[in-house]
């Protein structure tokens, strides 16, 4: 059975962009980007790309979306 997030992020993505989304998320863990960038070892900025969907890096995604309790499928386009 599918995590209760995983339904929620489903049900959003019929009505917010994968942008939208990860901004959402992004505000509601309130974990800074240099504190993701220092769990991930890699830069702030990529960090930022990554969210904002400037960048396409699917580690630095998996990480994030871990650090967020979901899927990295579920966030980001070509999340695996």
């Amino acid at each position: 059975m599918k995590s209760r997030k995983v339904r929620a992020l489903k049900m959003l993505r019929c009505d917010a962009s994968l942008l939208n989304i990860r901004r959402a998320l992004d505000e509601l863990h309130d974990i800074p980007h240099s504190e993701m960038a220092r769990r991930l070892n890699v830069s702030r900025p990529s960090i930022t790309s990554n969210i904002n969907g400037q960048r396409n890096n699917p580690g630095i995604q998996a990480g994030i979306a871990a650090m967020w309790h979901v899927p990295p499928e579920e966030i980001f386009e070509n999340g695996k």
